[in-house]
């Protein structure tokens, strides 16, 4: 079929125009679109979207190559919101932060793109090379290797602090409320009863002539006969065949006469030393399991509503009832970094200070290092400084006229005891704490904190991360002024507010001698509870928020004095009475297994001076649980009834 007439309009020509004519509309596309048909990377980096959705798709090696190409990709993080995409991204702990984050209690700490780059290497950086440098250090010369690599873990060390500072400073800016039972893994949750081990002793100390044991809790010999063949039933899954089911062949066999009191007390302290015996020849020890943090439960102090008896018989500990925390530990270590965000715990930052003694000399260094980084501004009472150059001397052997020192020291670099351990507290570390004006020695395990008044700390648990899992903190705390409020609200609390009881408590006492280096004593202690805590401190007092439980207990020895000495504490009459004994600090141990959300449980350990208040002639009567009386008429020394106003004492 023949063609038509060709258009006189050639097709170079018409395409020439539709291409013109779609060119021109596009043209007008982009010129409506905010960005310019030729757009620049550094420009498309500086919108913070796009930066998060880039540094969502690449490893943090990258992103160093990548702003390590071009200068002004270096200061993307002087913009505060691009600092904190790539924070971020790639700081842990850092975005889960920044959701709470209350700009007018911020404080930021200067980073940079060069501080991130160093703190990420100094997590590949193992924790052993710096003592092992710090060893060098003490024995060669200087020189200019020396020089450089002394200045490089000093860089680690302090971009190491920055950003601990940086995260402690937007944790304690959250405007989130502090939950201890969710950020502190030192509240106990109760746990099925966990047998002891072979071995353990249990000493009795015999009871006060002031303690009477209830009738309720008073167990008659039927009883426990009874009791006995239950449970003997329960494990054989057998009883025993009753007198009227025994055939008539068998022959009717005399009782044998009960065993002497004699041979019951030899019997019951032998026997536990043959079954060690017979184990240890027989059986092979089974290779020590890792030791884990165990509580008891304390889940009884939060019902109001019990009774002063019942309540003191509810926290008695018994033996093998023990818990475990609530979570588990977010941070594997001490040097963590996401340790630093937490609130209750404190921060541990680190130095680099190449030396054998925490002298004057060396702590003098570690504070100019830390002031030389900018970072002695941003500091807090209480927090940790670790000195990771610290290498104390081995102890001393044998005089050896041809000991080498250095080989000497090389060959036990395993036994000295520096501040990293193996990751996990110790109990002979020391560590430096920054009390308010300059940093201080510290011994967890020998010395309270070194503090003006730890009241201020965030929590008591402050410093249980470098704590070993059996020991408890202890402060020098001033009670006596924190309860000036509750001591003049006194006359119209309830009988409910305050209560006054002596119970039985089972602690482990350490015995080198004993197999499990350790024994358990049973002993009686007084205590007291006082609710309404929140109430009953001063308003213009500065308390931290873990302090504020609903209930303190006060723990003190189980004797008469130990008694007046807790009713002078704690009763107005015998404040006054009291006088500047009972004004001043006395060491109070917290103890971690009977605290909790609710219950603050302090132990006194010593007091300021010498207990020599005159005491009342008067013989103590049964106690098994006191409380105040609060009669509405009558003068301070009226008796009522057969309790004093204001005076614990049993008549």
């Amino acid at each position: 079929m023949p063609l038509g007439p060709k258009s006189r309009v050639s097709s170079s020509e018409s395409t020439s125009c539709t291409d013109s004519g779609y060119a021109q509309s596009d043209f007008r596309k982009r010129d409506s679109s905010p960005f310019p048909f030729f757009t620049s990377l550094q420009s498309v980096l500086r919108l913070p979207r796009i930066l998060g959705c880039l540094l969502s798709f690449i490893p943090y090696e990258d992103f160093n190559a990548l702003t390590s190409s071009c200068t002004e990709f270096r200061k993307l993080m002087e913009k505060p919101a691009l600092k904190d995409t790539i924070l971020s991204c790639f700081l842990p702990g850092f975005r889960s932060l920044l959701r709470f984050k209350n700009p007018e209690l911020f404080v930021d700490v200067h980073v940079t793109i060069g501080d991130l780059n160093t703190f990420h290497l100094s997590n590949k950086t193992g924790l052993h090379s710096y003592p092992v440098h710090a060893l060098q250090f003490g024995f060669e010369f200087e020189d200019a290797h020396r020089s450089h690599l002394l200045h490089k873990l000093q860089r680690f060390t302090t971009a190491h602090s920055k950003f601990v500072l940086l995260l402690q400073s937007l944790a304690h800016s959250s405007v989130k409320p502090l939950q201890p039972e969710l950020e502190d893994a030192s509240h106990p949750r109760p746990n099925p009863p966990i047998s002891l081990p072979l071995g353990i002793r249990h000493l009795y100390l015999p009871e006060p002539l002031c303690y009477e044991d209830s009738p309720a809790i008073q167990r008659t010999p039927s009883y426990q006969r009874q009791k006995r063949s239950q449970s003997a039933e329960v494990v054989t899954g057998q009883s025993k065949p009753s007198a009227k089911r025994i055939s008539f062949l068998t022959r009717a066999k005399r009782p044998p006469p009960p065993p002497s009191a004699d041979f019951i007390i030899r019997q019951s302290y032998f026997s536990p030393w043959r079954r060690i015996l017979e184990s240890s020849s027989h059986k092979t020890p089974d290779p020590p399991s890792p030791r884990r943090r165990r509580f008891n439960g304390a889940s009884s102090w939060s019902d109001t509503s019990i009774s002063t008896s019942t309540r003191l018989s509810m926290i008695q500990e018994r033996p093998g009832r023990k818990s475990v925390s609530r979570i588990r530990i977010p941070f594997q270590s001490t040097h963590d970094i996401q340790l630093a965000t937490s609130r209750v715990h404190a921060p541990v930052l680190r130095v680099f200070v190449p030396c054998s003694e925490l002298n004057d000399v060396s702590i003098a260094a570690c504070e100019d290092q830390l002031a030389d980084a900018g970072l002695w501004d941003h500091l807090s009472t209480g927090d940790i400084v670790c000195n990771l150059g610290y290498m104390p001397p081995p102890p001393l052997s044998d005089e050896d006229p041809d000991h080498d020192p250095v080989v000497a020291t090389s060959a036990s670099v395993s036994s000295r005891p520096s501040s990293l351990g193996n990751g996990m507290p110790s109990d002979d570390l020391v560590w430096l704490v920054y009390d308010g004006v300059g940093l201080v020695r510290y011994s967890p395990t020998i010395e309270p904190p070194p503090l003006k008044d730890p009241f201020t700390l965030v929590t008591p648990h402050y410093y249980s991360h470098i704590l070993p899992s059996s020991a408890h903190p202890f402060f020098t705390l001033d009670v006596y002024s924190r309860l000036s409020r509750f001591r003049e609200e006194t006359t119209s609390c309830s009988p409910s507010t305050l209560k006054l009881g002596l119970i039985a408590m089972t602690t482990k006492v350490k015995s080198p001698t004993l197999p499990g280096g350790y024994a358990l004593v049973k002993r009686y202690r007084w205590v007291a509870t006082i609710k309404g805590i929140r109430a009953a401190l001063p308003g213009n007092v500065e308390v931290g928020s873990g302090w504020l439980t609903n209930e303190w207990a006060l723990e003190v020895d189980g004797t008469f004095e130990g008694r007046k000495m807790l009713e002078h504490l704690i009763s107005p009459l015998g404040a006054r009475a009291a006088g500047a004994w009972a004004q001043g600090d006395w060491v109070w141990e917290v103890d971690r297994q009977r605290s909790n959300s609710t219950v603050t449980w302090f132990r006194l350990l010593r007091s300021s001076g010498v207990y020599s208040l005159p005491l009342e002639p008067t013989t103590p009567g049964p106690v098994s649980a006191i409380s105040v009386a609060s009669p509405s008429m009558g003068s301070p020394g009226l008796a009522t009834g057969n309790q004093r106003r204001f005076s614990f004492m049993a008549r």
